[in-house]
C-alpha cells in the first residue's frame, strides 16, 4: 500500500512538473492614422516583419522563437527591446505619445 501511495505522488508530481512550454506569442497593435510595418530582429539573425498594418488594426498573434528582441518601425524614430518568452503572450503597441510622436509600446 504504501509502495502505492509513494508511485502516486511520484507520478501526480511528475505531471506538475511536465508543463508544455509552448513558443511565445506576438501580435501588433496599430494605434496610427494610417498603415504602418513593425520588424522584430533577434540577435542570431531571424526576423519576423508584420507589414502593411492597417490603421487601427490588430493582427492576429503569430509564434516566434523566444529570445530577446528588437522592435522597430519606419514610422517611429526609436526601437524598443523586449524578452519573449515561452507560454507568454506579447502585444507590440504602435501609438501616439502625449506630444503627438509615433512610438512603440510591448504589453504582456
Amino acid at each position: 500500500m504504501k509502495k502505492l501511495i509513494f508511485i502516486s505522488i511520484v507520478t501526480l508530481i511528475s505531471l506538475i512538473g511536465c508543463e508544455k512550454k509552448e513558443d511565445p506569442l506576438v501580435r501588433v497593435e496599430n494605434n496610427f492614422d494610417f498603415y504602418s510595418d513593425v520588424e522584430l530582429k533577434r540577435t542570431d539573425g531571424y526576423t519576423k516583419v508584420f507589414e502593411d498594418i492597417d490603421a487601427h488594426q490588430t493582427t492576429e498573434y503569430v509564434k516566434i522563437p523566444s529570445g530577446y528582441y528588437i522592435v522597430s518601425s519606419s514610422d517611429v524614430s526609436n526601437e524598443v527591446g523586449f524578452q519573449a518568452d515561452k507560454n507568454k503572450k506579447y502585444t507590440i503597441e504602435l501609438y501616439m505619445t502625449d506630444k503627438q510622436i509615433p512610438a512603440i509600446r510591448i504589453k504582456e
